[in-house]
């Protein structure tokens, strides 16, 4: 699977048709970052997949995405139009995944199941990430 559709591996993890830990090393060999991320969840390790997807976030090319920020602000009409960026795209899905792990409610206690520390992983990363993109852009030639 992650030899051949590896965009699907995610979905096909959740259906929890074939054995988790044979899973997890295919997905570790042929580094499927979400497949093993949700197979760490299934495991009950909520923080190390976040932290996970918050690696793959850290990946993104930081230089490539502000020097396509700013082309496109150069350009007149493109306003609203970012969403069409590979990197924002990449980057709001992983987020978003990573977001729902760390909301994710025990239903007996109705307490966050891996407890505020999951989101405050998520929200001290994205102000680092914040950080260095806004000293990148500072570096930007004039």
């Amino acid at each position: 699977m992650c030899e051949y559709e590896p965009d699907n591996v995610e979905k096909w993890m959740e259906m929890d048709m074939f054995p988790t830990a044979e899973c997890m090393e295919v997905c570790r060999q042929w580094r499927n970052y979400g497949g093993e991320a949700l197979l760490m969840e299934k495991f009950g390790d909520g923080r190390k997949a976040i932290s996970i997807y918050l690696s793959q976030m850290d990946s993104i090319d930081q230089k490539r995405m502000i020097d396509q920020l700013f082309a496109l602000g150069n350009q007149a009409g493109n306003v609203g139009k970012l969403n069409h960026f590979e990197f924002l795209g990449k980057f709001d899905t992983i987020l978003k995944k990573a977001a729902k792990i760390a909301g994710k409610v025990e239903e007996a206690t109705q307490q966050l199941r891996y407890g505020e520390d999951a989101c405050f992983m998520i929200l001290e990363f994205l102000n680092k990430y914040k950080s260095s993109t806004r000293s990148d852009h500072n570096n930007q030639p004039r």
